[in-house]
């Protein structure tokens, strides 16, 4: 089974009322992936996973994406980028 995955989240900036802060808005929904989304896919192999998520989240998917990527036999420790999931 082939998986193709686009992790896109476009946004804008408003630079007319920047001062101090960067003003965005997401112009797409955030988009929930799950480790299980990555099995039997290349993509599970990645040196790099960015996650936007909240902390407790974000800790259940790395033990969970870890244990999938040791089942396949993928021993390299990954690079993990995270960003705070934005308050709905």
């Amino acid at each position: 089974m082939t998986a193709s995955f686009a992790f896109l989240n476009f946004h804008t900036i408003d630079t007319a009322n920047c001062r101090s802060r960067k003003h965005f808005r997401y112009l797409t929904p955030i988009l929930k992936i799950l480790p299980e989304q990555l099995t039997h896919s290349k993509l599970l192999g990645s040196q790099t996973f960015h996650f936007l998520e909240d902390p407790l989240e974000l800790v259940e998917q790395i033990v969970r994406l870890s244990g999938l990527r040791e089942g396949e036999g993928i021993l390299e420790k990954p690079l993990f980028i995270w960003e705070p999931r934005p308050s709905s």
